[in-house]
């Protein structure tokens, strides 16, 4: 597991330096999780936890991913 999370780092690295995202269409996922904040300007997380709170008040939609 160490050696795919180690090529995955690698990988998202090199995406994100080419101005690449990590993100699809399904969200950031639970193995890029880590990357998010890298991935995402601080305006954007921001207005993701808004929107996350606007529509799941109470957290019980997918809680602790980002989506």
């Amino acid at each position: 597991m160490k050696r795919i999370d180690a090529a995955l780092d690698d990988l998202f690295r090199q995406v994100l330096a080419w101005g690449g995202v990590v993100t699809g269409e399904h969200g950031i996922g639970v193995a890029r999780l880590p990357w998010g904040e890298k991935a995402t300007s601080p305006e954007a997380r921001k207005l993701h936890v808004a929107f996350k709170r606007a529509v799941d008040p109470n957290g019980i939609l997918n809680p602790g991913k980002f989506v």
